[in-house]
């Protein structure tokens, strides 16, 4: 069996793997730090981990006070985001994420009528929905409803299993190369679109192809 690869540090501790502690403030980054260097974004004094395998630039991050103990679950740490969708790993926790032979991997996602999650073929091109929650594990698949707030009171829950689910590209603030001072947009940026190269991603995509609906509840329910 090979190894599970191991988290970094920096996970250890939090409760909601996905989830900034309050002092982790994503930093937008402007100029004079982001410039443009070999016809794409950078950052001044740019540091490993700030791009990923295919050269994106990510969101960078303010790193965690000492003595920090309270988290933002309502918000998602990019990086960390990056890495658990990467790699397949439980959003909460951590660990690998339930995956069923035969029915797929399990998403917990917030509610979706079914509709949306499937596929659906428009003039003779099929089209896929895009989704940036990593997948749970089977202890997080089952409590998940029940202790988070947010999924069990505002916004419902749906689960998804999914058999293919290729990363599809990123969503992330796309600069104009020709003047920086202008506001970024937040976009959905595929992979192969040019536009990569004036990204700062914020998290990473994956595109639903083959997918089943489980179980869901509505908000409030």
């Amino acid at each position: 069996m090979s190894e599970v690869p191991r988290l970094p540090d920096e996970f250890a501790g939090l409760q909601v793997l996905v989830a900034p502690w309050d002092s982790e403030r994503a930093l937008l980054p402007a100029p004079p730090r982001l410039l443009v260097r070999e016809g794409r974004l950078a950052l001044r004094g740019e540091a490993r981990g700030d791009r990923d395998e295919r050269g994106v630039l990510w969101l960078p991050y303010a790193p965690r006070v000492d003595g920090d103990t309270r988290q933002r679950y309502a918000e998602v740490h990019g990086r960390r985001q990056r890495l658990l969708m990467a790699r397949l790993r439980c959003q909460v926790c951590g660990r690998p994420s339930l995956h069923v032979p035969g029915r797929g991997t399990a998403y917990l996602l917030p509610y979706a009528p079914p509709e949306t999650l499937l596929p659906v073929r428009e003039a003779g091109e099929w089209r896929y929905a895009l989704e940036a929650n990593p997948p749970v594990c089977a202890e997080h698949l089952r409590t998940g409803p029940l202790w988070c707030d947010g999924l069990r009171r505002v916004r419902g829950w749906t689960v998804a299993w999914v058999l293919r689910a290729p990363v599809s590209g990123v969503q992330g603030y796309v600069y104009d190369l020709d003047d920086l001072e202008r506001p970024p947009v937040l976009d959905y940026v595929p992979r192969g679109d040019p536009r990569l190269g004036a990204v700062v991603a914020v998290q990473l995509v994956r595109s639903l192809e083959r997918v089943s609906v489980g179980e869901s509840c509505p908000p409030g329910a």
